[in-house]
């Protein structure tokens, strides 16, 4: 038997809330708590066939939530699953062709720059995704970095358009994964849940797995509306959440009535609860479905973050998720009967323990051990400990630290996978100047070396032939550092020391 480990990765313990905003829903902007969303996207805007955008106006909009969230990041969104043929027509003209491409792109950067926006996330689906597509992803994505902008997209959660290439995939900040819409009134004669748990989880599985996008690139798309079969098959209709709790303030906390399927708390919750063990967070369609009152899904999953110890917003009661400066927090499976547990502060106030906690489904958790705290100190302390009854297969791990005042707040949450090994020699470690990573032969995997908040600090370089990755480390200051190898089947992390 092999073993593995992966888990998500150091890059730090906060999340996004990916928050869409249509134009004809801008009448409830005063109403929306941008304080628990950290990505806007206005939509939709798309162009006349001479590259100009158009969508409704929304300064008003941009103007509130920057009042509300300074930091907010705001993207317009093109395209839209609800785009005519005409509209599509539009998108080809303008992208197929590589001289009417190039203009377009000019057109969209001057719009971006005008608009003080921090990127373009594009929505085109399915018949929409044309040959020219990845070629203009790739092209637009080169301009809008000379201007520090993202470009971010939207995907079905289980299906990759074959028109996407490889290296239009990579031009992506991240992707919005589209967990919802399984059904509809595009299948008449299958009434049923539309966004279920296992849709999520398997989307993702299918992203991370099979087409080996890294989970700190993902989001994991909720519905705040659902699909009324009531009338089926030739009578469904589309409802918004907030109708839902209108009818019933108990319908908040369950997925169906009769025939009419959605997401109610319960589930959301526990979406949240996978989205911080798979991907970097969460994406909404959209926020003017939502309730705006004590059963609003958006403060649902705002609240459900700060539990769980993610920093979101840092607004709104997420100021201060952890009492300590958590340096790094890993999980590595050292065995079949081993995994190892390992973290350092930078700091700590008040902290009487920790207990490490372990789970089958990110949802119910066992205590695996409490490990005794230093009380309040401002220099660096380092933990471990071996679990020697770990869950077979996949399994979570994360932190509960407990003040003296008996608080208890949470780390984000690691991932321990049995099934399979990694194969890779580091030396030396410690290391001074220059440090080798020797990978598995043939093994197709990519490798960084970053800083513990998963920032990568080093250009690799290759020795053609040998499986041999070299980083100078020489002018990196003295410290913790993580050599991170990728491939299309696990995250294998390993510490080294930069001496001084």
């Amino acid at each position: 038997m092999f073993f593995t480990f992966s888990f998500l990765s150091v890059y730090s313990q906060t999340a996004k809330v990916v928050g869409y905003f249509p134009d004809y829903r801008f009448s409830l902007n005063s109403q929306i708590d941008y304080c628990k969303v950290t990505h806007l996207n206005i939509c939709f805007a798309n162009p006349d066939s001479s590259g100009t955008l158009y969508i409704g106006n929304f300064s008003t909009v941009m103007s509130t939530a920057i009042a509300q969230n300074s930091d907010i990041t705001i993207l317009v969104a093109f395209g839209g699953g609800g785009i005519d043929q005409d509209t599509k027509d539009t998108w080809a003209y303008l992208i197929d062709n590589p001289s009417n491409r190039s203009d377009f792109i000019d057109s969209i950067v001057e719009f971006v720059i005008f608009h003080q926006l921090d990127g373009i996330d594009v929505d085109l689906e399915w018949d929409a995704v044309t040959p020219g597509y990845s070629d203009f992803i790739i092209e637009l994505k080169a301009a809008l970095s000379v201007e520090n902008k993202i470009l971010t997209a939207a995907f079905p959660s289980y299906y990759r358009y074959p028109l996407v290439t490889n290296e239009a995939l990579g031009s992506f900040d991240y992707i919005n994964l589209m967990a919802y819409d399984w059904t509809g009134p595009w299948e008449p004669n299958n009434p049923g849940q539309h966004s279920s748990y296992t849709l999520a989880s398997d989307g993702i599985s299918y992203w991370k797995d099979d087409q080996g996008v890294d989970g700190s690139r993902l989001t994991l798309g909720v519905p705040f509306y659902g699909w009324d079969f009531n009338g089926w098959p030739s009578n469904i209709f589309e409802f918004s959440y907030e109708e839902m709790v209108s009818i019933d303030p108990d319908y908040a906390d369950v997925d169906s009535v009769l025939l009419a399927y959605y997401n109610g708390r319960p589930t959301i919750e526990s979406k949240v609860a996978l989205a911080s063990a798979e991907v970097s967070g969460i994406m909404i369609w959209e926020l003017g479905q939502d309730a705006y009152n004590q059963y609003s899904l958006l403060t649902t999953i705002h609240n459900k973050y700060t539990s769980l110890g993610v920093y979101t917003t840092g607004l709104c009661g997420n100021e201060a998720v952890l009492p300590i400066s958590l340096l790094y927090f890993n999980v590595n499976v050292l065995g079949p009967a081993e995994v190892e547990v390992e973290w350092a502060t930078e700091s700590e106030i008040e902290n009487d323990f920790f207990t490490i906690e372990k789970s089958v489904d990110a949802l119910k958790w066992e205590v695996v051990a409490t490990i005794k705290g230093t009380g309040t100190v401002d220099s660096r302390a380092m933990y471990r400990f071996v679990d020697t009854e770990p869950l077979p297969g996949r399994s979570y791990y994360r932190l509960r630290q407990t003040d003296f005042d008996g608080n208890a707040t949470f780390s984000n949450i690691r991932e321990a996978n049995i099934i399979g090994t990694p194969s890779i020699e580091i030396y030396p470690n410690p290391v001074n100047d220059l440090v080798s990573v020797k990978l598995k032969e043939g093994e197709n995997a990519s490798v960084l070396l970053t800083d513990c908040l998963g920032r990568p600090v080093a250009a690799p370089s290759f020795r053609g032939g040998t499986g041999i990755v070299e980083f100078n480390t020489l002018g990196l200051p003295s410290g913790v550092y993580f050599v991170v190898v990728h491939d299309s089947h696990y995250n294998t992390y390993k510490k080294i020391v930069k001496n001084g």
